[in-house]
């Protein structure tokens, strides 16, 4: 394809504001480093398109970036002087009756692939927010819904298709260039290649209910403690997970419960929660059973404590099988800084199996706990910081890592997957894309490079 009929804006003939907004566009986090400029974007809406911007990095010897959704909380996709390749444009999502896979671009969003399947009867583990698009959600691994019961979305993954350093578009799969299949299942944003189609196994739909239990926050300790007790032989329909949180109209906090259940009917969705009632702690402030629901509404209340147009700083830990979560969470949780910011923990049971397939992503324990930290004024950036800093660093006597998805790299080293799969996936990094043209993990100074992070923390 010739330059002349690429979609390209490039940074020097740009009216600034146009440029700009191209670089920003579809970014979630309004807390930005303007000192990284883009030599230019490419508003791809086509796989020729996303050749052709492979093949123009080449010839002027520049780095690639590329978004999905923007999602990112560090905004990986804007680099300096690398061509951004925006896939807000292109947009794809097919289905097969037989097999039951869907095939989608990286840049559909999880409500777009929710709402396409459920229609049909179907169903994926996308992710929690609605506009976290496919792409970023799989590299990382997939903690989509259900993972505490079901594992991580990647486990159904069946297969990719990839334009890789030479701008050619290559098949990948459990039996073609597996190297490339098995780093796509959560070896993170530092994968040497521009991903342009994922196809995933589905599973039926039948239905979604939602119960919602919240308590004053001064009982995060017993909360914690019984939600760490019922969730290791819970209904494996249904997903659990701990909140502290601001409920709207709410003056002050309140640790939370959140069940999704996966099921047939209101009748069995309360079957499954009558096994709660005997240890379920008193004094509960809200208390909504078995309530049907849709995950277009899931989304939106997963929007109501994201904002648009905030300023976020997210961190997240593993947290070691043995580790005193209540205990933990209790401080973080009593000096929780604004209505915008939440704690999530969650229990994932499914860890304590081997990871289908045996991909990148290794690494994960029966507790998750992530801090979604947002506010909508820059003067207020250091009082937030330093709260999730605070909050990271009491952890960590009891942290095995973080999930690559809810980390920022430019600002603390820790582990991201096994020693040895580490390893792997820097080495395949290395080895697919040796001059560092796809520009891969954003760490301090943006300078990781094809060699990658450091994974030996021994």
């Amino acid at each position: 394809m010739a330059t002349s009929q690429l979609p390209i804006l490039r940074r020097e003939t740009t009216e600034p504001k146009a440029f700009n907004d191209a670089v920003w566009r579809r970014v979630f986090n309004n807390r930005r480093e303007s000192s990284r400029i883009p030599r230019a974007v490419v508003n791809a809406s086509s796989v020729e398109h996303i050749k052709a911007a492979v093949q123009l990095a080449n010839e002027e010897g520049c780095r690639v970036s590329v978004r999905s959704g923007g999602h990112s909380w560090a905004v990986w996709s804007v680099r300096d002087d690398a061509i951004l390749v925006d896939l807000g444009d292109f947009k794809f999502i097919d289905y097969d009756e037989k097999s039951k896979i869907v095939s989608c671009s990286p840049s559909t969003t999880s409500a777009e692939l929710m709402e396409f399947l459920n229609a049909r009867g179907r169903f994926f583990s996308t992710g929690h927010c609605g506009d976290v698009a496919m792409g970023g959600f799989l590299l990382g691994g997939g903690q989509g819904w259900n993972a505490k019961n079901w594992g991580h979305s990647i486990e159904q993954m069946v297969a990719i298709d990839v334009v890789t350093e030479d701008g050619n578009e290559i098949h990948c799969s459990a039996v073609e260039n597996e190297e490339l299949f098995w780093l796509a299942r959560g070896g993170g944003p530092g994968f040497p290649g521009i991903i342009t189609s994922f196809s995933l196994q589905t599973r039926p739909f039948t239905g979604v209910y939602r119960t919602l239990l919240a308590w004053p926050i001064t009982e995060i300790p017993t909360i914690m403690n019984w939600i760490t007790k019922v969730s290791d032989d819970f209904d494996t329909d249904t997903e659990l997970a701990g909140f502290v949180i601001y409920p709207p109209g709410s003056p002050a906090p309140v640790i939370a419960a959140l069940f999704i259940s996966l099921k047939g009917s209101v009748e069995e969705a309360k079957q499954v929660l009558q096994s709660l009632k005997a240890d379920q702690p008193a004094g509960a402030l809200i208390e909504e059973i078995a309530v049907p629901t849709t995950f277009k509404a899931e989304y939106a209340f997963q929007t109501s404590t994201l904002p648009d147009n905030y300023r976020y700083c997210v961190d997240s830990v593993w947290l070691s099988n043995d580790a005193d979560v209540g205990a933990l969470l209790a401080e973080p949780g009593r000096t929780i800084p604004g209505k915008t910011t939440t704690i999530l923990y969650q229990p994932i049971t499914s860890s304590q199996r081997p990871v289908k397939g045996d991909p990148a992503f290794s690494l994960q324990t029966k507790h998750y706990v992530s801090l979604y930290c947002g506010w909508p004024n820059a003067e207020d950036d250091e009082e937030h910081i330093q709260w999730v800093d605070k909050t990271i660093n009491s952890f960590k006597p009891h942290s095995v890592g973080s999930l690559v998805s809810d980390f920022d790299f430019q600002r603390r080293e820790t582990k991201h997957w096994s020693e040895e799969k580490g390893a792997k996936v820097m080495a395949l990094r290395r080895k697919y894309d040796p001059a560092g043209r796809f520009a891969g993990f954003l760490n301090a100074g943006d300078k990781s490079g094809p060699d990658g992070l450091r994974t030996n923390f021994q």
